[in-house]
């Protein structure tokens, strides 16, 4: 087994069908002296950047859920002198506590990371209610802006040489500043990595299309696509756009006194948007069931901006602006059909 294959597999790098195949290597191999050697440079490389404490820490909340409950003296002496841990624990315990998660994508690489802080630092979980929108202040002095529906998962407190957020849903971040610790959002097939900039990164489970709009300063798009790995550096004033379906990146440019206008107003900002993604967004914002009855108008790309708290149907008859659009409503919801 390739030591850059263990590594990824203990930071979450991998996709879940490659870490079954390590997982049942390390199940079988781990007292192996060449993997426990391996094994010993990963933990080396980790401890680094993690205390006695955390360290401890993670020992006794891997040992708690796998139920290995070892005696005090042999605890005692595993920690004490690092060989059991490293060879066994570590690599055992590790590869196993990855067969508990079964969180949704977005959130099995948060939940790793939670386990391994846990007690060197408090994880929090924050759900805005559909319709609202909400803020919060990182430890690192970021803010963070959050739209109705979305997850995010972030640290009390930020340590090590990276800052580090999950999220599902949509933000609006203005990151602050610190060359020496990127700051990271993971939101499933994407992570945005950056210094200090402002950007926004709409990425809901429910909508085809994940999004990234840049502001100020500059960021690297890491995606994990079907074909495999890839990465992509935006600039200010420019948006990119995964289509989950086709697996196809593409960038374009905005007007980005428009969108600073938008964020600040709490509007909706939709460029070349399918019709279906719209309304499943719109159900989102409005509470209100909206069904794309036919195929052609749901691969329908529209562009449009809203501002000025403009109502549902005022959006509607906006987007349908050319007429080549039949909206009706029953029992409670909408229809859209193409005429």
């Amino acid at each position: 087994m390739d030591k850059k294959i263990l590594s990824d597999y203990f930071a979450g790098r991998l996709s879940s069908e490659k870490e079954d195949t390590v997982r049942r290597f390390l199940l079988e191999h781990a007292e192996d002296e060449n993997v426990s050697s391996m094994l010993e440079e990963i933990y080396e490389s980790s401890s680094n950047e993690m205390d006695e404490t955390a360290l401890e820490g993670m020992y006794s909340t891997i040992s708690r859920r796998l139920h290995l409950n070892p005696s005090a003296e042999k605890s005692s002496s595993a920690l004490s002198d690092g060989k059991v841990w490293k060879k066994v624990y570590f690599a055992v315990a590790a590869a196993a506590v990855a067969a508990f998660l079964s969180l949704p994508l977005a959130f099995r690489a948060g939940e790793r990371q939670v386990e391994k802080e846990r007690d060197a630092v408090s994880w929090i979980e924050k759900t805005v209610p559909v319709g609202t929108v909400d803020s919060l202040l990182l430890a690192d002095g970021s803010m963070i802006y959050l739209e109705g529906g979305t997850h995010i998962i972030y640290p009390s407190a930020f340590y090590g040489n990276e800052r580090k957020v999950f999220v599902s849903g949509e933000i609006f971040a203005e990151v602050a500043k610190d060359p020496s610790r990127p700051f990271i959002v993971n939101a499933g097939e994407i992570s945005v990595r950056v210094l200090g900039t402002t950007f926004n990164l709409k990425a809901y489970d429910a909508i085809s299309c994940i999004e990234a709009v840049l502001l100020e300063g500059s960021i690297n798009l890491e995606l994990t696509t079907p074909s495999g790995e890839q990465t992509a550096r935006m600039k200010p004033g420019s948006i990119a756009q995964y289509d989950r379906k086709t697996g196809q990146l593409t960038m374009s440019e905005f007007d980005r006194s428009a969108f600073s206008a938008l964020k600040k107003g709490r509007g909706l900002y939709y460029n070349n948007i399918s019709m279906q993604d719209i309304a499943t967004d719109l159900s989102r914002v409005f509470g209100k069931k909206i069904v794309v009855a036919d195929e052609k108008l749901a691969q329908t790309r529209y562009f449009a901006i809203f501002t000025n708290n403009e109502s549902l149907d005022n959006i509607l008859s906006a987007i349908n602006s050319d007429g080549r659009m039949d909206i009706s409503e029953r029992d409670d919801t909408i229809y859209l059909n193409s005429k």
